[in-house]
């Protein structure tokens, strides 16, 4: 993926490209499990609050539409799902400088798991 500061319009490419894949595999009837690092803040509460800055690259409303595009056919954010009101759990890093402050990416490991086991007992 693409992280734009080079080549934005690749990025937006990708993003485009992986929204049309996930429709058709939905159409298909398809399940699947998406996850790495998409390089998009799909909402601000995905960012640590210090990091949120209109217009920067993967927090733009072009990325963000597209990234929900893909996600809208038939996927979950997992951890949105689960936290959805958490103003603690942040899934993009903006700089390796808040490390200290990030939980997203221990979070989605965890919440993953969680989502795994959930959906092994309810089968």
């Amino acid at each position: 993926m693409p992280n734009g500061a080079k080549d934005f319009d690749a990025k937006l490419s990708f993003l485009s490209d992986l929204a049309a894949w996930t429709a058709a595999r939905q159409a298909f009837g398809e399940r699947l499990v998406l996850c790495g690092d998409l390089n998009v803040a799909l909402i601000d509460a995905d960012l640590h609050p210090s990091q949120i800055k209109a217009g920067a690259i993967g927090q733009r409303a072009n990325e963000r539409a597209l990234l929900r595009e893909a996600i809208d056919h038939g996927l979950v954010d997992v951890v949105r799902a689960q936290n959805p009101a958490a103003t603690d759990v942040f899934t993009y890093r903006l700089s390796h400088r808040l490390r200290s402050r990030q939980h997203g990416d221990c979070a989605q490991r965890d919440e993953l798991r969680g989502a795994q086991i959930g959906a092994r007992q309810r089968r």
